[in-house]
């Protein structure tokens, strides 16, 4: 993490790597107590951000000191620094509790102790995420929730990837798999059973719009029959699914430029590595306008000249900013067609380096529709906005801040076969398997990377990846040596499907993949350490030391 700061004048400038420029902005507004048309955000290549990229931490004292001295200042963290002073996810206990009658839920009790550190950028958790993704994608009659954000001494916590939702998922879907046990039901039936469906709601009262996470399971299941029908002694597989809640935030806009020869997308946020900036906009700007994406070049702003977008997190990226772009090429060629005289939307293609405008026979060179003012400027402008709302809900608890609305709910279902060594307790996942919920799928080769990467990183949440605290609140593992997140050794082969037809919120009826893809890994993993040795996991890692607790070796 690092960031180059600057004053001259009256305007306080930082170049940061950021998920969020105009967050950013917001936030050092308010720290500095400026107004904020005196602070300039340009972003930079984020590369990895997973939450830690979300709000100011080094911006605020590299401009404090850059006006001290009168001179640009350049602030930087060192590995060890980011893991002290990085964001790391929400320490947490649960105690979970459901009641069932003949098979069905009939009501869920849940409490939750959240660690926040010593500020409380995550307290809204306790009450908002976390009590949506503690009940789970599940039918649930009656329920109470009740959570606790406790300020402790170590380091502000804050969000990671899908921001605590594999810590419930893993929690909510070993413990119905538990209790079906313990009633005798069929794990995988129990939990298919009262899976949500289109036309339902929520236990907090949204309602369920297309969600293919039902179907995703069930091709989970058949899958899992097959892995299980040659497993050895000693191996177990586990089914899990989980959901990701996708939401506009602030909204976003989008400036499109139709060049003679090119289109360009001017927006205020930069890539984070999901693809989703850098590729996904330039396809939505494909598919909307009908040139090819080789002809779509992104053009990334900073908050004085960008149009106006809340971040790149939450999986909204393509949702949000791409039906923005949707819009304004929409618009765009409505105006061209107004100006080539006929009905309704023309379509354009490029024609010799050049975009051409077309309607049935007619056709005529772009820069030949210009108005005097778009000659000189060399391009027609159109600014898409795309602003979400939350639907059914009552809108006075989503300002409140006691509820989120969401656009869309996207589905992932997961199997994991695992081998135990009675020995010892190490776990080792064998094969893997994730069906995923996309609505449509626009770019196969990236989806399937999000997919990947999101399974390869809840392997680590859910076998190694522990941060240990002494009693003073210092992290005492700070360093890659000491911290263990997979390697490429460690990541079984993958088997990834998409679920389409349940069509999201996004363009041509895309749903976010950044984080969905991570939700079900640890329980899914839980689940087939159980079936393969009979240790039931509740505590995240599951390392070797603690499966062999479970089985009564230490």
């Amino acid at each position: 993490m690092a960031c180059l700061a600057r004053v001259d004048g009256g305007t306080w400038t930082v170049r940061t790597s950021t998920q969020s420029p105009f967050g950013v902005r917001e936030d050092l507004a308010t720290m500095l107590g400026l107004p904020e048309a005196a602070i300039v955000v340009e972003g930079t290549w984020v590369g990895g951000g997973f939450g830690g990229k979300g709000a100011p931490l080094l911006e605020p004292y590299a401009l404090l000191l850059a006006r001290a001295s009168g001179r640009p200042v350049r602030l930087a963290l060192g590995y060890a620094d980011e893991f002290r002073l990085g964001r790391t996810t929400l320490p947490a206990v649960f105690r979970m509790e459901t009641a069932v009658r003949d098979g069905t839920i009939t009501a869920r009790r849940v409490r939750l102790l959240l660690d926040v550190g010593a500020a409380l950028p995550g307290r809204d958790f306790a009450t908002g995420y976390s009590i949506g993704f503690l009940l789970g994608p599940y039918r649930t009659p009656a329920f109470e929730v009740e959570g606790y954000g406790v300020r402790t001494h170590k380091p502000p916590f804050g969000p990671h990837r899908a921001p605590f939702a594999p810590q419930c998922a893993f929690v909510v879907e070993s413990h119905l798999d538990h209790v079906a046990r313990e009633a005798g039901i069929d794990p995988e039936e129990f939990r298919a059973r009262h899976l949500w469906r289109e036309g339902e709601t929520t236990p907090l009262g949204q309602p369920v719009g297309p969600f293919g996470l039902a179907a995703a399971f069930e091709r989970a299941r058949a899958t899992a029959r097959r892995w299980r029908a040659t497993a050895p002694p000693d191996h177990g597989v586990g089914v899990a699914g989980g959901f990701w809640s996708t939401g506009a935030g602030a909204g976003g806009e989008v400036r499109l430029r139709l060049a003679a020869d090119e289109a360009v997308l001017e927006v205020g946020e930069r890539e984070i590595g999901s693809g989703s900036v850098i590729a996904g906009l330039r396809i939505v700007a494909e598919r909307t306008l009908g040139i090819p994406a080789d002809r779509v070049r992104v053009e990334y702003l900073s908050t004085a000249e960008a149009p106006f977008d809340s971040g790149v997190f939450g999986s909204r990226t393509v949702a949000v900013l791409g039906r923005a772009i949707e819009a304004a090429g929409n618009r765009a060629r409505e105006i061209l067609a107004e100006r080539l005289g006929v009905p309704g939307p023309v379509t354009l293609a490029v024609e010799g380096g050049r975009i051409e405008v077309r309607a049935g026979a007619l056709r005529r060179p772009l820069a030949d529709l210009w108005t005097p003012e778009e000659r000189g400027e060399g391009c027609l402008t159109v600014v898409g906005k795309h602003y979400g709302r939350s639907g059914a809900i009552d809108e006075r608890l989503v300002r409140a801040g006691t509820f989120y609305g969401y656009t869309d709910f996207t589905g992932s279902a997961h199997v994991a076969e695992v081998a135990v060594d009675r020995a010892t307790g190490a776990t080792r996942v064998v094969r893997y398997a994730a069906f995923q919920d996309v609505g449509t799928l626009l770019d196969p080769p990236a989806a399937r990377a999000q997919v990947e990467g999101g399974i390869a990183m809840g392997l680590g949440t859910a076998l190694t990846e522990e941060a240990i605290w002494s009693d003073d609140g210092r992290l005492e593992n700070a360093g890659l040596l000491d911290y263990r997140i997979p390697t490429l050794a460690e990541v079984p082969p993958l088997d990834v499907e998409f679920v389409e037809g349940f069509f999201g919120a996004g363009p041509f009826g895309a749903k976010g993949l950044g984080e969905p893809p991570i939700v079900p890994v640890p329980a899914a993993v839980a689940i087939a350490l159980r079936e393969a040795c009979g240790a039931h996991a509740t505590e995240l890692p599951m390392t070797a030391e603690r499966t062999a607790r479970a089985l009564k070796l230490l």
